[in-house]
């Protein structure tokens, strides 16, 4: 199918107008859940079954069985690409795919590249998008995998910078509307437990989150540690209600019981911020944990304006006296910049390990 690019045909000052727009419907490969042609992530700590989550549902696609949440597939049994780099294929990847009752003709993984010395080439991103773009071509595959994402991007990227992320997530992002593959990418929490809003705990850059249209989150369930929650983090695409959270369990095949299992049991009440909270039953701590994160986040590239960053929190449902209080307790600054006449234009605040930049003045504590 053409690319997005390739159906629009712009006027020649650059416009494109909307009757140029070839108009589509929204496509799933798991409604509310995972997109077709859209980037989605699962986030959650090792030991969880996230991979093992990832192959059920390769599975099922191969097959056409029913998925997780009960409902059935929409269309043909699709073909699935698994990129991983902590599985071994022989002995972890494949027997979990027979155990879930996968369709084997339907499931493929990248050749392996080796240099002339007989190393093995590492595949990267964004450098070897091309390259996982002819995969998808060459088998039509619709669900392609990636486990983790973050073993595979380039050294060339910094995991924490929003600008160098983008580039290498934009690339996956074209690559899904080009072939109209849902691609799903794991990846693992970041270290900050203190943090309970689940956006800000995925590992690397909030743009990672930012160039999804799914993200999904997987955590134990807070009374019972051995079932295991898979819940929304965000979805720009559809209302949460589609998409509720559920519940699973790690068994051992009936036979091989060396092999695990997914078993699917039902749905939670839970959802993504619930899960990552601590069971201290104060509510402000949560709160207050948010907003530190919230803090961070926002500030990690640079000073921003106070008014643009109480109007996001306000957005993200943070109070301004919560976030003041959460920026006094970082020692957050602050500084006036002043137009040439003298007149205060604004307040920006910065993180204490910024410098105030060269020339503010006023610079002090964020005071609650």
């Amino acid at each position: 199918m053409a690319s997005a690019k390739r159906r629009i045909r712009a006027a020649a000052d650059g416009v494109v107008w909307m009757t140029e727009v070839v108009e589509e419907r929204l496509q799933w490969v798991w409604r509310g859940y995972i997109p077709q042609g859209k980037v989605t992530l699962l986030d959650g700590d090792p030991g969880l079954g996230k991979s093992t989550v990832a192959y059920d549902l390769a599975a099922r696609l191969s097959v056409g069985s029913e998925l997780p949440d009960r409902r059935p597939l929409c269309g043909e049994p699709l073909v699935c690409l698994i990129v991983s780099g902590e599985d071994d294929f022989a002995d972890t990847i494949k027997p979990r795919l027979r155990a879930a009752g996968a369709d084997m003709r339907r499931i493929a993984t990248l050749a392996l590249r080796h240099d002339e010395r007989g190393n093995v080439i590492p595949f990267t991103i964004p450098e070897d998008t091309a390259r996982l773009g002819k995969a998808i071509r060459a088998t039509n595959a619709k669900f392609v995998v990636i486990d983790p994402i973050m073993a595979f991007l380039s050294e060339s990227i910094n995991s924490h910078n929003d600008a160098s992320v983008r580039r290498a997530l934009g690339s996956l992002t074209t690559l899904g509307q080009d072939t109209k593959a849902a691609i799903l990418a794991l990846r693992h929490l970041n270290k900050d437990q203190a943090t309970t809003k689940a956006m800000y705990r995925g590992g690397g850059s909030i743009a990672i989150s930012g160039a999804a249209r799914s993200v999904l989150i997987v955590a134990p369930q807070r009374d019972n540690p051995a079932v295991k929650v898979v819940a929304q983090t965000k979805n720009n695409l559809i209302g949460a209600d589609e998409a509720p959270s559920l519940t699973y369990s790690i068994k051992p095949w009936n036979e091989d019981r060396d092999i695990p299992r997914i078993s699917w049991t039902g749905t939670s009440d839970m959802t993504a911020d619930d899960l990552l909270r601590q069971a201290d039953g104060r509510r402000d701590d949560y709160a207050r944990r948010d907003a530190v994160a919230f803090w961070k986040a926002s500030l990690a590239q640079g000073p921003k304006p106070m008014s643009e960053i109480e109007t996001e929190a306000e957005d993200e449902g943070i109070t301004t006296s919560t976030l003041k209080r959460a920026g006094k307790d970082m020692g957050l600054h602050k500084y006036r910049r002043r137009d040439r006449n003298g007149r205060t234009t604004g307040w920006y605040a910065h993180l204490a390990e910024h410098p105030c930049p060269k020339g503010c003045r006023g610079s002090q504590r964020v005071n609650a």
